[in-house]
């Protein structure tokens, strides 16, 4: 009787566990600078869009946003974009000498244009990423893959969101 107890509490946190795991590969996140950078890949038509959202409580996308990244087998691409929302968000507050101070955060999210080519070019890794931001964030470098074979795979499962409707 406790052997099928501890049978079914290890595969409900087996389960529990899958679906969190699921729940957040839906995109590409870093943080970086006081940023939080999430990225999702996006299908209309035969075009493909890589939407990235950033969330800081100084930083948006300059009014032509632009997105520079170099692979690790030394590929770079610029990707030219157009910004899609800007808006302020207000976070939890914080008690400091009995009074109340809230956290307020830009949330600037753009949308950039990729070709299938480019796509390709993710699978060998992302190394460095440029956001062009004001006022300006400083390249992000990765020791190591966070987000490249994250996004072509996101990609690859994308749906065309207009043919879905």
């Amino acid at each position: 009787m406790m052997m099928k107890t501890t049978l079914k509490i290890t595969l409900t946190v087996l389960i529990l566990s899958l679906l969190a795991l699921t729940a957040q590969a839906k995109t590409a996140k870093f943080g970086h600078k006081g940023c939080d950078v999430e990225m999702n890949a996006v299908k209309r038509g035969a075009q493909h869009y890589l939407v990235v959202s950033i969330k800081s409580r100084e930083r948006t996308f300059i009014s032509d946003p632009e997105l520079l990244i170099k692979t690790f087998d030394g590929a770079k691409m610029a990707l030219k974009g157009v910004i899609i929302n800007t808006g302020q968000q207000s976070g939890s507050g914080v008690v400091v000498s009995g009074m109340v101070l809230h956290s307020n955060y830009n949330i600037s999210v753009a949308q950039f244009e990729i070709s299938d080519e480019q796509i390709n070019m993710l699978q060998n890794g992302v190394q460095k990423i440029r956001l062009m931001t004001t006022p300006a964030l400083p390249d992000k470098e990765f020791d190591n893959d966070k987000v490249g074979k994250k996004l072509y795979d996101l990609f690859q499962q994308a749906v065309d969101v207009e043919a879905d409707f």
